[in-house]
């Protein structure tokens, strides 16, 4: 053999044995974490006031007393929510603060759906927009999130706080509230 011979040979050789490689798996590559039905996740509460949550799997009554409360569910309650597609998870009322489930493609929708939603300082930005931008970015919330901003405008009836008639009538007007006769 010559050698263009051996150069060919060695080359066919290397590429029969890349083909037949099996890829090596990255040490970074994620393990997604496997929930047992008794795991608990921390969940924190969205809504304005008490949030009650009975669990359908583990019959515990989960309490929330105000927004922000993180209080520790039951994976097994939380997957049942999300196969029923609930309010609880997708207007949403709470929000799954554990990022290693929402890592996992199964959860992906929620995931999604939370970096698409604004925060308590986003609430005071969106009360103090112009009414026309108030009422187009009110109209565009989830659920939850118009709850939120009700009853902020609620409270800041009641302080005295709140001075914007036009925004209070298009609060009543979107959420069904009648917050115009607490004036």
């Amino acid at each position: 053999m010559d050698k263009k011979e051996i150069k060919m040979a060695k080359a066919t050789n290397v590429e029969a044995v890349i083909k037949t490689a099996k890829p090596i798996k990255s040490e970074q590559e994620k393990v997604v974490r496997k929930f047992e039905p008794e795991d608990l996740v921390l969940v924190r509460s969205i809504t304005q006031g008490t949030l009650l949550l009975p669990g359908s799997k583990s019959q515990i009554l989960y309490t929330w007393e105000s927004y922000g409360d993180i209080v520790q569910v039951e994976y097994r309650d939380l997957y049942t929510l999300k196969a029923s597609r609930s309010g609880y998870l997708y207007k949403p009322y709470f929000i799954i603060e554990d990022e290693e489930l929402l890592e996992n493609p199964h959860w992906s929708d929620l995931k999604k759906l939370y970096d698409s939603l604004i925060t308590t300082s986003d609430i005071n930005t969106i009360i103090n927009l112009p009414v026309a931008d108030f009422e187009e970015t009110l109209k565009s919330l989830p659920e939850g999130f118009k709850d939120a901003i009700k009853m902020e405008v609620s409270t800041r009836l009641d302080a005295g706080t709140f001075d914007s008639i036009s925004k209070v009538k298009i609060v009543d007007k979107i959420c069904g509230t009648d917050l115009f006769n607490l004036l």
